[in-house]
C-alpha cells in the first residue's frame, strides 16, 4: 500500500509537470511571415529571442515563416500551409497585404492579422471588403514617449549652457508625423525637462551641429545623412534595423514591426479586436545609458501612456 500511494502520488506529479506542455503544443501557432532580406538586417538571433519571448507570453507556438524577397501570395500561401495544416493566426507586415487578403478569401477559418506600420488602414487593402484584423501604429503614444525620453536623456550631455542659452532637442519627421504627433512629442519633453527648447526640423540644415544641441529623434528616413556628422549627441531611432548596424550614437530605438508587435497584436486578435493602433516596441541600448537612475526612468517612460 505504501508504494502504491508513492507511485500514484508519482503519477500525479509527472501528470502535472506534462499537462502546460501538452496544452502548449495542442494549441494553434501563430505563424509570422518573414522576408529573408527583413530577416538579415532585424537579426536572424534577434528574431529567436523574439520568438521565444512570444511563445512563452502568448503559451502557443510562434514560428517564423521564412519567405524570398518578392514573393508573391500564391508562393506564401503554399509556404504557410506547409507551416501548420492548423494556423491559429498568421502575421503579415504590411506589403503583404495582398497575400493577407489571399488566404482569408481561400482559408476563412484562418484569422490573418496585417501589421500596417504608420500606413492609413484604409490604403493597405486592395479589396476593402475583406474581414481580417489590421492594427497600425500608435504614433501618437510613439512621440509622446519619445518625448519623454529625450528630456530623459538630455541629461547625459556634457554640452556648456551659457546662462543666455537653453538645451535643445530636435525632432525630424516624416509627413506623417503632423502638428498634432508634435504637440504630443512637446508634451512628453516638457514633463521630464521644462526648460528644453524643441526644434521641429524638415531638413537636416535645420538641426544645429553644435552648441547646445543635446538629443536628436529621428522618425523617418535620412538618419544616414544625419548619421554623417559623427556627433556624440544621443539619438532616439524609429526603426527596426539591428541595433548593431545602426550609428553609435542610437540610444533608443522605436520598432514597430511584425516581430517587435507579434505579441500585443496577437492578444487583440484574441479578444477579437478587428482593427487598432498598437504602440512600437522600446528598445533602450543599456550600454548608450551609462546612468543607472536615467536608464530606469527611460525604461518606466517606455511604458507610460499620455
Amino acid at each position: 500500500m505504501k508504494y502504491r500511494k508513492r507511485y500514484s502520488i508519482a503519477a500525479a506529479v509527472c501528470i502535472v509537470l506534462a499537462l502546460p506542455v501538452v496544452i502548449f503544443f495542442s494549441r494553434e501557432p501563430v505563424l509570422v511571415i518573414t522576408d529573408a532580406p527583413f530577416a538579415a538586417l532585424y537579426g536572424v538571433e534577434r528574431i529567436q529571442w523574439e520568438q521565444r519571448l512570444a511563445s512563452l507570453v502568448l503559451f502557443r507556438r510562434v514560428i517564423p515563416v521564412m519567405v524570398a524577397d518578392g514573393a508573391g501570395p500564391d508562393i506564401i500561401i503554399v509556404a504557410v500551409s506547409e507551416a501548420s495544416s492548423r494556423p491559429g493566426f498568421v502575421v503579415f507586415p504590411r506589403h503583404h497585404a495582398g497575400a493577407a487578403e489571399r488566404l482569408r478569401q481561400d482559408f476563412p477559418e484562418i484569422r490573418s492579422i496585417l501589421i500596417g506600420g504608420r500606413v492609413n488602414s484604409s490604403r493597405l487593402l486592395y479589396n476593402p471588403d475583406t474581414f481580417f484584423h489590421i492594427y497600425t501604429t500608435d504614433s501618437g503614444t510613439d512621440l509622446y514617449r519619445a518625448g519623454l525620453i529625450a528630456g530623459l536623456l538630455a541629461n547625459m550631455t556634457d554640452n556648456p549652457v551659457q546662462e543666455d542659452e537653453t538645451l535643445t532637442l530636435a525632432l525630424w519627421g516624416d509627413p506623417s508625423i503632423n502638428s498634432g504627433y508634435h504637440e504630443l512629442f512637446s508634451q512628453g519633453v516638457r514633463e521630464q525637462n521644462p526648460d528644453i527648447s524643441i526644434i521641429i526640423a524638415q531638413t537636416l540644415e535645420q538641426i544645429p551641429q553644435t552648441g547646445t544641441l543635446s538629443g536628436v529623434v529621428i522618425t523617418g528616413s535620412g538618419g544616414a545623412e544625419y548619421f554623417n556628422r559623427n556627433t556624440p549627441i544621443p539619438v532616439i531611432l524609429f526603426s527596426w534595423l539591428d541595433p548593431a548596424l545602426t550609428s553609435r550614437e542610437v540610444a533608443v530605438q522605436f520598432d514597430d514591426s511584425s516581430w517587435g508587435l507579434v505579441i500585443p497584436a496577437v492578444r487583440m486578435a484574441e479578444k477579437g479586436e478587428i482593427d487598432g493602433v498598437i504602440p512600437s516596441k522600446v528598445l533602450i541600448i543599456s550600454g548608450k545609458v551609462a546612468d543607472n537612475g536615467i536608464l530606469r526612468m527611460a525604461r518606466r517612460a517606455a511604458k507610460k501612456n499620455q
